[in-house]
């Protein structure tokens, strides 16, 4: 099966389902060094130095040069 553009002409491309290409994303981003945290309830971000830094509602702040949210279009990350 060829995938069609919204025009209905022929376009060379793959479909792959989301969640098995997120998962892909996840671990190459693990192999890569990445440190991931799920399940975390951002309460603020903030920029100093060069580095981000994250405030989490447990009071808990992580820092990092650079932060990727994963919470979606309305998440706390997305500026």
């Amino acid at each position: 099966m060829a995938p069609f553009s919204p025009s209905g002409e022929e376009v060379s491309g793959f479909i792959v389902g989301r969640s098995k290409f997120d998962h892909f994303l996840l671990r190459e981003a693990e192999k890569s060094g990445a440190e991931i945290k799920t399940e975390k309830v951002v309460v603020g971000l903030y920029q100093e130095r060069g580095l981000v830094y994250v405030k989490l509602k447990n009071g808990e702040t992580l820092k990092g040069k650079l932060v990727i949210g994963a919470d979606g279009v309305s998440g706390r990350t997305a500026v």
